[in-house]
């Protein structure tokens, strides 16, 4: 059949529909109208319309527009529930759809015409493939090394358990109900396909539900990748063997071009890459040539795997693997195209997804009933065999449940196979709608389910409880380390805590460094069994190897570094403080000294700065330990390498109100006092005149705390204890600022318990509440000169 263009001045196209297609013969150039304006003058004079909707460029940028306004209204409106973005997603396509609007003939010719479909199809199509290059980049291969038994185990389990299950109901059904050939390939396709446990699926679901570097997170990533190298595999053979059915040549073929390709991605793409990476400077970005190459190499590798025979995500997935994760590659190119692809070509798939739903194709409520069991019945052994193997390394129940229901969950992954399966004509519209919505359901409420079961006082419940340090007993003290500016001062703060061969110190030191270039959160622990390897926290582990080996003994170090997104990296810092028996976790303040001893924002940064507050808020939160909080002025950030013991000499206060986290500062004091870096050690009880009450259990222990300190110290020459008494706001101010004159550290309490006017006075005016009122004044801006100020919090039990 011939087909005629239609000429420049001809502006409609022509739809000519038989029963099972729709032929469209449209102007190839017919992308710009020439505007509103030109439009109401030819509906005036009758001419050819002239509707820039009619044309593809604006009716392409009125569709990009309408989906993201949509998909954006109904997440917010769902916010409530918390539901993954790939819901609104559906849901805006669904709306958008032959379900609902687009059953209106006006809306739908004008918004969504049939000759507009290819296009959006295409770029949606186009950013699943780099979604899928994407995660591989963020994919690490190497976790499966340090996964363990249970992992290995969930992930075997969630692929054999499922498929069985699902394959045998499918038959069980397709024999008890009368079915034709059709049916029974669609049941038994859906039946194995509900084993796939999706690493994209998953990275996303745990980083909303803020887990993904616990200890549970990191078991349910380890599981999804192993699930994902056997389906990825699985996807390859049974491609090849579908071609094989065409002759044995093409087999052949087939196979050759299979084994071409990885070699190519493993012995050439992959030293590209490294050459890359070695030949891009230290805290210097990649380069924008190199970038745009591999871009090139992602949508060629999609082209190569659509003429292998497979879909267009395969080869996409397969390059991205090869790539290095995590600075400096893997980074630049997930910031360069992440925002990109997941923020505006992925709606455009899902809306496609949801513009082919339509609910009203479906027929054969005895099949779809029928269907609904097979997933079901998959499902229910999917969920139970991943509960059962947590539960066989004994577990507790609820959280064996939540990694079930993790891995239960469905996203993008499905969709994308659901929409091959439609493309391919395995699945009719009715079918495909049905399995839309199901994508819907597990996204929405999977994630509520395993909220519910994961309880994260389960994985820290056995370091809740009391830890005093005693003076004469060895401190485990945890430094936490964000930039390198870090260093000096907490080498400064470990020297003057009074580390001796008769009193060590275990120092951990854990460099936290934020999760860029991939999915899985990494936590390392540096030995010096290790062979070096370059990495941003290896100049920080020698600096304090140094710092150990001049100290003799009275130091012991173990350094860890951790990569994780920095909303999450409490939980990082709470493990370390688990597994290490910490007593003290020092943190630093998000603000930094400058000349003349003001305080600006870490790394010159607001974002930064705001992102160090919100994780010292975190661990002062839920702290399973004391912490303390440094903030430097400028006295201990004047080198960056260690001094010696016999060099640091620093004049030492407390500033004592009462309360548990008083105690605790004076406590830490009492021990700084004997060694050799402080010079003098200066304890200010401030009495307030307005609170006042002798049987109140915290003024007892505060008495008691105050007696035992005059009583162990009454030896030392260089300690000196006074009283004052304060009246009002303005004196206690005062009384503060005459302190810190005289003083180059500075420790007091966060939190003090006692009621009084005063105290609420000066509270009102606070700027950083996790300082306390003592912590804030000591850092206002109103505040001049060079000292440092710990801000201790004591652990309650």
């Amino acid at each position: 059949m011939a087909t005629a263009w239609l000429s420049s001045s001809d502006w409609a196209p022509i739809e000519t529909r038989t029963s099972n297609r729709t032929f469209l013969c449209i102007d190839p150039f017919h992308i710009s109208s020439g505007g509103i304006w030109t439009t109401l003058n030819n509906r005036v004079t009758g001419n050819v319309d002239n509707n820039p909707l009619h044309f593809s460029l604006p009716n392409l940028a009125a569709q990009i527009v309408t989906v993201l306004m949509v998909t954006r209204t109904i997440h917010f409106l769902l916010r409530p529930l918390r539901p993954p973005s790939i819901v609104s997603q559906i849901i805006g396509g669904i709306l958008l759809g032959p379900s609902c609007l687009g059953r209106f003939k006006r809306f739908r010719d004008n918004l969504f015409p049939f000759r507009s479909i290819p296009v959006l199809s295409t770029i949606g199509t186009l950013g699943l493939a780099l979604f899928h290059f994407l995660m591989g980049v963020k994919m690490d291969l190497s976790i499966i090394k340090t996964s363990g038994r249970r992992a290995v185990l969930v992930g075997l389990l969630s692929i054999i358990v499922p498929s069985f299950l699902g394959v045998v109901s499918s038959v069980v059904l397709t024999k008890a109900f009368s079915m034709d050939s059709y049916m029974r390939k669609a049941l038994s396709f859906v039946g194995a396909a509900e084993s796939i446990v999706a690493f994209p699926v998953v990275a996303t679901l745990l980083t909303d539900l803020r887990i993904i570097n616990t200890e549970m997170g990191q078991l349910a990533l380890s599981s999804s990748i192993i699930n994902d190298i056997f389906n990825v595999s699985f996807a390859m053979v049974s491609t090849n063997l579908k071609l094989g059915r065409i002759s044995r040549r093409i087999l052949l073929y087939a196979l050759s071009a299979n084994v071409g390709y990885l070699i190519f991605v493993v012995f050439v793409i992959r030293p590209i890459m490294l050459w890359v990476v070695r030949n891009t400077p230290e805290g210097k970005p990649v380069k924008k040539a190199y970038i745009r190459f591999i871009l090139v190499v992602a949508l060629m590798s999609s082209f190569c795997s659509i003429i292998m025979g497979h879909n267009a995500y395969m080869g996409p997935l397969l390059l991205g693997l090869a790539v290095p994760d995590g600075p400096p590659l893997g980074s630049a190119l997930v910031d360069r195209l992440e925002s990109f692809v997941s923020g505006l070509m992925l709606p455009l798939f899902l809306t496609v997804s949801g513009l082919r739903t339509n609910f009203y194709k479906i027929q054969g409520f005895k099949f779809v009933g029928a269907l609904a069991l097979v997933m079901l019945t998959a499902n229910f052994g999917k969920l139970t065999a991943a509960t059962l193997s947590l539960l066989y390394f004994k577990a507790p129940l609820t959280e064996a449940l939540c990694l079930g229901f993790i891995m239960s969950s469905k996203g993008i992954v499905e969709m994308s196979i659901y929409n091959v399966w439609k493309d391919e004509k395995i699945l009719d519209e009715g079918l495909f709608s049905v399995l839309v919505m199901s994508v819907a359901l597990a996204a929405t409420f999977m994630p509520m389910f395993a909220t519910v079961f994961y309880n994260r006082s389960i994985e820290y419940a056995d370091i809740r409880r009391q830890r005093n340090i005693p003076r004469h007993k060895q401190i485990r003290i945890m430094v936490c380390i964000l930039t390198h500016e870090n260093v000096a001062i907490m080498i400064r703060m470990l020297q003057a805590s009074n580390p001796s061969i008769r009193k060590p110190i275990h120092v951990c030191t854990l460099h936290l460094i934020q999760l860029v270039g991939r999915a899985s959160p990494v936590l390392l622990c540096h030995t010096t069994s290790m062979k070096p390897k370059p990495s941003p926290s290896e100049r920080i582990i020698n600096v304090f190897h140094c710092f150990e080996r001049s100290l003799c003994g009275a130091i012991t170090f173990q350094a860890f570094s951790a990569m994780s997104p920095r909303e999450l990296m409490h939980n990082d810092i709470w493990k370390i403080a688990h597994q290490e028996d910490i007593s003290l976790i020092i943190l630093p303040f998000h603000k930094t000294c400058e000349i003349g001893g003001t305080l600006q924002q870490a790394s010159g940064s607001a974002a930064f700065g705001a992102a160090v507050r919100n994780l010292n808020l975190n661990v002062l939160a839920t702290a399973p330990c004391s912490v303390g909080l440094i903030i430097d002025r400028g006295l201990f950030a004047a080198s960056t390498t260690a001094m010696s013991l016999e060099q640091l000499s620093l004049r030492v206060a407390v500033i004592f109100l009462g309360g548990a986290d008083d105690r605790g500062a004076l406590l830490h004091a009492s021990r700084m006092v004997e060694g050799p870096t402080t010079a003098s050690l200066q304890v200010t009880q401030l009495i307030l005149s307005d609170c006042s009450n002798p049987n109140d259990w915290n003024v007892k222990f505060d008495t008691a705390a105050i007696t035992n300190f005059k009583s162990t110290t009454s030896h030392c020459k260089n300690v000196f204890f006074r009283e004052e008494v304060v009246e009002d706001e303005e004196q206690m101010v005062k009384i503060i600022r005459s302190i810190h004159t005289s003083s180059d550290l500075i420790l007091v309490g966060r939190r003090h318990t006692m009621e009084s006017q005063i105290m609420a006075g000066i509270g009102e005016w606070s700027e950083f509440p996790e300082l306390g009122v003592i912590g804030d004044v000591l850092a206002s801006s109103d505040t001049d000169g060079r000292f440092s100020v710990l801000v201790w919090q004591h652990q309650a039990g």
